[in-house]
């Protein structure tokens, strides 16, 4: 079925051609009619020949102009996609650009933190809370170790509390 169709386009093309060629002015209300019933490549044809019976100019002439006007027409259209595409590029470029700069504004904040100070923190076995001083945490934050958990005192009485038989 597909074969026909496609057979059948190549002798409808084939006619249209023939009728180019004659130059007879008789065809164009056949082809104006016949044109508003026809696919587009058809109609696009059809139209094509109608042009070159009102004109007289041999079919081979014409065709060969419309074949580079075709061409023409093309290649702009490959120049406006192409610009299209390098503006569009241009345009995702530029936002890259300011959301890196923006991320690099938040990091730069985050990085710049508050100024160090010290703070009280709650002693796990008596409940006291202490003093955590600057001092102390950079060394913490230095060694690595995590918050300290019980006040000095406790730590001292835990050291010691195995050797004074002290609780």
């Amino acid at each position: 079925m597909i074969y026909l169709k496609d057979r059948n386009r190549k002798m409808i093309l084939l006619l249209i051609e023939k009728i180019k060629e004659s130059r007879n002015q008789s065809f164009i209300p056949y082809l104006e009619l016949w044109k508003e019933i026809e696919y587009k490549k058809m109609r696009k044809e059809i139209n094509n020949a109608i042009t070159v019976l009102k004109q007289n100019q041999p079919a081979d002439r014409q065709a060969e102009q419309g074949r580079q006007a075709e061409q023409d027409r093309q290649a702009e259209q490959g120049r406006q996609a192409e610009q299209g595409r390098q503006a569009e590029q241009g345009r995702q470029a530029e936002q890259d650009r300011q959301a890196e700069q923006e991320r690099k504004k938040q990091i730069e904040k985050a990085m710049e933190g508050n100024e160090p100070h010290d703070f009280y923190l709650k002693c796990w076995i008596c409940g006291e809370r202490f003093l955590f001083t600057v001092g102390e945490q950079q060394f913490y934050k230095q060694k690595g170790f995590s918050l300290p958990k019980k006040c000095e005192d406790c730590r001292y009485s835990y050291r010691e509390w195995p050797f004074t038989g002290e609780n």
